[in-house]
């Protein structure tokens, strides 16, 4: 991304991320279900991790969400 917009760049980025709708894959409004299997979630939490810790910063998720405890979601 052009450096000069950057920051409106990530702003509309998180606001689309943000306004995706996580759910039941079979409830029609559902934009984004679980992923597959709990070894793909841990991955993807060590990937953050890893980013965090090497200097990335966290624009949005970046956690499993509070509202759905089951399954293998990820925001």
């Amino acid at each position: 991304v052009e450096r000069s917009i950057k920051g409106e760049f990530l702003d509309r980025l998180k606001h689309k991320a943000e306004a995706i709708k996580i759910g039941d894959p079979q409830d029609p409004a559902t934009e984004m279900g679980p992923l597959a299997t709990p070894r793909q979630r841990e991955w993807i939490e060590t990937i953050v991790a890893e980013t965090l810790a090497n200097g990335g910063t966290l624009v949005t998720g970046g956690k499993r969400p509070d509202d759905h405890p089951h399954g293998f979601y990820y925001a």
